[in-house]
């Protein structure tokens, strides 16, 4: 909460994915296609954030939804 307040942290998006469907996270050229259950590792608990994504893919620029 502290590190939003002061502007070092900052939430980019949120998106909905349906069961089954996968997301795919674009960041210039690179782009990761994560699957249900890979999502559940960058998913944090309530109020918490994450693991981060990898490196070369923290800059993202848009997000898909694709069944």
């Amino acid at each position: 909460q502290a590190r939003f307040s002061s502007g070092q942290e900052w939430l980019q998006s949120v998106t909905l994915v349906p069961e089954n469907h996968s997301l795919t996270l674009h960041a210039g050229r690179r782009h990761l296609t994560l699957k249900t259950a890979d999502l559940q590792h960058y998913a944090g608990e309530r109020g918490k954030r994450g693991h981060k994504l990898p490196r070369g893919l923290q800059k993202v620029s848009s997000v898909e939804v694709a069944e």
